[in-house]
């Protein structure tokens, strides 16, 4: 089978990666990717296609990893470019954004799937899992059968993978922003030297573990995890739950996001600075 990827990015290229392993050929769109993109892309084994209407005439399926911001503009070019097939959204959207792509793509004719991913982009079996949803899901999952990137096929409708994927993603990615906010409140206080020496009392090792967590975050995913936030606080209000945690954790990693364009990791003291919005 031939199946588009966009893009290949870390997660997009392991998603890619794993179809190739299962016996398709796959295709990535090169026209405005860097370097670091066209390396994954040929490590991968993946084909290359120079633009979206090329694709679009070429692959029978889609599946679409991407920043959550851009999953509607992605399902919206897709279908501008005129594809007809199958069109796997993977990305981390709240279960009614879910449904606005869905709204999108199958008037078109486009078979539609819901899918999230749990875990880091997989090196290996039982690591990272790739949630399904929809009329559709079961053939989806064939296109991922010889892993590392293993599949969950769940028996609901439209929006129950994305779901899944939203409330994991609220407590890992939440408690990150939640303690990185915390970090930056004891440095203004003047505080975190005692706050850690009772981390360290009762979790051994942890106040390191974090440190280099939120440094890692700040430099390599806030930007992205922003909008993951807000997806989750969607999630959250059409649930009839609370949602303010969830807009405070997307402004969080917001104020750190443009971290990722330094040249060079700071200290985690100016990571800290940023969190409290240069004070």
């Amino acid at each position: 089978m031939k199946i588009g990827i966009l893009n290949p990015g870390m997660m997009g290229a392991a998603v890619a990666q794993t179809m190739v392993n299962s016996g398709h050929d796959v295709y990535w769109i090169s026209a405005g990717r860097s370097d670091a993109t066209r390396q994954r892309a040929e490590a991968a084994g993946l084909h290359e296609l120079t633009s979206g209407a090329e694709m679009v005439n070429t692959v029978e399926a889609i599946v679409s990893v991407c920043p959550p911001h851009a999953a509607v503009d992605v399902a919206e070019m897709v279908i501008e470019a005129g594809f007809k097939g199958a069109f796997l959204d993977a990305n981390a959207i709240a279960p009614r954004t879910a449904h606005q792509i869905n709204d999108v793509v199958t008037p078109a004719g486009v078979d539609f799937i819901d899918g999230g991913i749990i875990g880091m982009p997989p090196t290996e079996p039982n690591t990272s899992f790739l949630f399904l949803s929809g009329p559709s899901a079961a053939m989806a999952a064939e296109w991922f059968s010889a892993g590392p990137l293993e599949t969950r096929v769940i028996d609901g409708e439209i929006g129950a993978a994305s779901g899944t994927k939203m409330c994991f993603a609220a407590n890992s990615k939440g408690y990150n922003a939640l303690l990185t906010a915390l970090m930056g409140v004891a440095t203004e206080l003047g505080v975190l030297e005692h706050v850690e020496e009772m981390w360290e009392h009762y979790w051994p090792g942890f106040p390191a573990q974090k440190k280099r967590a939120s440094k890692s975050v700040a430099y390599n995913k806030a930007w992205r995890f922003a909008g993951e936030m807000e997806e989750i606080a969607q999630t959250w209000e059409d649930a009839g739950v609370p949602n303010g945690f969830y807009t405070a954790a997307a402004e969080v990693y917001g104020r750190i996001g443009h971290l990722r364009e330094s040249d060079g990791e700071q200290t985690l003291e100016e990571v800290m600075k940023e969190v409290r919005k240069g004070k």
